[in-house]
């Protein structure tokens, strides 16, 4: 199941649908980001005034997990690991693994 999320994220690129902290829609703090999957399990996200290299990991434990690690605190937030909870070829939801009240929703563009 993580091989398919891999080849879902690698080389494509998705907007920040949503951001949910403790039912609170914060996903104003992140518009216009796009983050943009490398096959290299490099990840780089862009707004218009903002470009931040990171990286991710894809791995399965009981569930789907993958690790987003960026190197700028502007997008702090998402430097954490995600369980998959569903994903297509358009779209991947995730909630933090260690904070349930955490949920993040991409879309691919």
């Amino acid at each position: 199941m993580s091989d398919i999320l891999e080849e879902i994220l690698a080389n494509t690129s998705f907007k920040i649908e949503s951001v949910i902290v403790a039912g609170i829609d914060t996903s104003s703090d992140f518009i216009n980001y796009t983050l943009a999957f490398s096959n290299d399990l490099s990840v780089t996200s862009m707004n218009l005034l903002n470009t931040v290299e990171g990286c991710y990991m894809v791995h399965s434990e009981l569930e789907v997990m993958l690790n987003l690690n960026f190197t700028c605190d502007i997008l702090n937030l998402l430097n954490r690991t995600w369980t998959v909870t569903s994903y297509t070829e358009n779209s991947i939801t995730l909630e933090s693994s260690l904070s349930s009240i955490i949920k993040l929703e991409l879309k691919k563009i």
